[in-house]
């Protein structure tokens, strides 16, 4: 897949990677769509190593202090939309399917991974929630 990156200086798409593969790629693509995303910049290198290192500091320091993950990683942090799709439900969804992707699950997989989830839940906290049906704009996000 060719990858052209360009940037926009004065309202125009500039080819950062050269004009000739610009040119190359508007000739071959002439009347062809296209949708264009901007490119998130990522951390730097030395971001990634001052992470790396507060992260060796952070350890060392607990383990230090005598405090072990289970002592320190319950912090009272609310539940979210995206918490509870990555920390209950993708868990019990790949156990149970072999699939980490909500996007490939079956239908008929939906029901069974909600039944473990609601049953677990309720075992150990007291709350439970019926699965959303036939009231859509009521749950619209």
């Amino acid at each position: 897949m060719l990858q052209i990156t360009l940037q926009i200086k004065n309202g125009e798409l500039i080819p950062v990677a050269g004009q000739m593969l610009w040119e190359d790629f508007k000739t071959k693509n002439d009347g062809e769509l296209f949708t264009i995303e901007p490119v998130k910049k990522t951390r730097t290198a030395k971001q990634n190593k001052a992470m790396h290192v507060y992260f060796q500091l952070l350890a060392d320091a607990l383990n230090n202090a005598g405090y072990d993950m289970k002592k320190v990683v319950r912090f009272d942090i609310p539940w979210t939309l995206e918490s509870v799709k990555t920390y209950l439900w993708k868990p019990v969804q790949e156990s149970m399917i072999q699939e980490k992707s909500t996007t490939k699950m079956e239908t008929k997989d939906i029901d069974k991974i909600y039944k473990v989830i609601d049953r677990e839940i309720s075992q150990r906290t007291g709350v439970t929630i019926a699965w959303p049906s036939n009231e859509p704009d009521e749950y619209e996000l």
